[in-house]
């Protein structure tokens, strides 16, 4: 059986801080928010015992919403999902003709893709050069090649998977 404490603390007060907030026997209330530990996973008394003030609670999240946003791994550059495939500039400049390759045959493109943008486009609107669509029912994604040049005008190449078949 679960009880309630009608002990609580919303930032003015060090009851969290020093051992009162959750009693032992009580959970802390439910939370709606996404990541926040569940009842079960909250011990009595367990952070307040370590005797901590509340600046070094708010230094630990901001430590911790460090590390996670520094440890996360950035998008990937090309991503084929859902018959789609998705071009992101991550640079700080514009690139200019942009033309993306799949499987060393089918190509499309757009003439500029800003700083930060992206570029969607359905496999079914690339084509050969004879023409030929690409039939995602009968064919796979091997490899996907993006080029273009940014605004001052290097040349960009990006490439996702092996040589074609």
């Amino acid at each position: 059986m679960l009880k309630r404490c009608g002990v609580a603390a919303r930032g003015e007060s060090l009851a969290a801080f020093d051992g009162r907030c959750i009693l032992g026997g009580c959970v802390a209330p439910p939370s709606n928010t996404q990541g926040i530990l569940g009842r079960r996973a909250l011990p009595a008394r367990r952070l307040a015992r370590l005797g901590a003030t509340p600046d070094f609670h708010r230094g630990l999240l901001g430590l911790l919403l460090g590390v996670t946003i520094a440890c996360s791994q950035p998008p990937e550059p090309i991503v084929v999902r859902d018959n789609t495939i998705h071009i992101q500039n991550q640079t700080a400049r514009d690139w200019r003709n942009v033309v993306v390759t799949v499987n060393d045959h089918f190509r499309g493109g757009a003439p500029l893709l800003a700083a930060g943008g992206r570029l969607t486009a359905p496999l079914s609107q690339f084509q050969t050069a004879y023409g030929q669509r690409y039939d995602f029912d009968r064919q796979t994604v091997v490899k996907v090649e993006v080029t273009a040049t940014d605004s001052n005008g290097e040349p960009v190449k990006l490439e996702k998977g092996g040589p074609a078949r």
